[in-house]
């Protein structure tokens, strides 16, 4: 560099503040550690939530998918039916994802933020299934929840004999990677598809509880 070394650049510095400690060297630098303190201090900024503006496009965007129901198994190997009579007249939120996945992984704390929206109402019902799990899929998903307790119903999917592919994202026509979010009405029509994470929980909650609204 144009100072040389490291220590060559510190001992310039001393230097240069010592002799010389209203000169321009001195001013410069008091203003770049200024800056540079400003923005290490300054906060994340907000995000600017446009509810009218999200409800006009989503409305825009809403499905009409009928789909039938699906039985897959709980980690303690339990049958859920997805579409049971017991479901019939609510919204399910059905959340595809896998232990490896970052951007998956990294959707949950916004995720449990629209559970908790939403804990006392009885006509909506959150699903979490693990699918293209590697190796031990039971295993890996229990290891991850023993040290993450997200309080999610997890449900595996299942490989298929036909070209491997996965039981409920085959079922769903899932067209996309994962994290994929389906949230299906109490008629059984799929009405809203997401596929990806863009790190924004509150545009997550944002645009998912609309989606829940605009479903019931």
């Amino acid at each position: 560099s144009f100072f040389g070394t490291k220590k060559q650049a510190d001992s310039l510095d001393r230097l240069l503040l010592s002799k010389f400690p209203k000169g321009n060297y001195v001013q410069q630098k008091k203003i770049r550690e200024k800056e540079q303190h400003q923005v290490a201090v300054a906060p994340k900024a907000k995000t600017i939530i446009d509810t009218a503006e999200i409800i006009k496009r989503l409305r825009a965007e809403m499905l009409n998918e009928p789909v039938t129901g699906l039985v897959l198994k709980d980690t303690a190997g339990n049958e859920v039916h997805l579409g049971s009579a017991e479901l019939i007249g609510k919204v399910m939120v059905i959340d595809f994802w896998a232990t490896w996945c970052k951007p998956c992984i990294k959707s949950f704390p916004a995720m449990q933020q629209v559970m908790e929206k939403y804990k006392n109402n009885q006509q909506v019902k959150f699903f979490y299934i693990c699918t293209m799990e590697q190796g031990n899929a039971i295993n890996n998903v229990k290891e991850f929840i023993h040290k993450n307790p997200f309080p999610f119903q997890i449900l595996m999917d299942e490989k298929t004999t036909d070209m491997n592919l996965y039981k409920a994202f085959t079922h769903y026509r899932v067209d996309g990677g994962i994290p994929y979010k389906l949230v299906i009405d109490g008629k059984g029509n799929i009405r809203f598809r997401t596929v990806g994470f863009s790190g924004d929980d509150e545009a997550l909650v944002a645009e998912l509880s609309t989606m829940i609204g605009l479903s019931l």
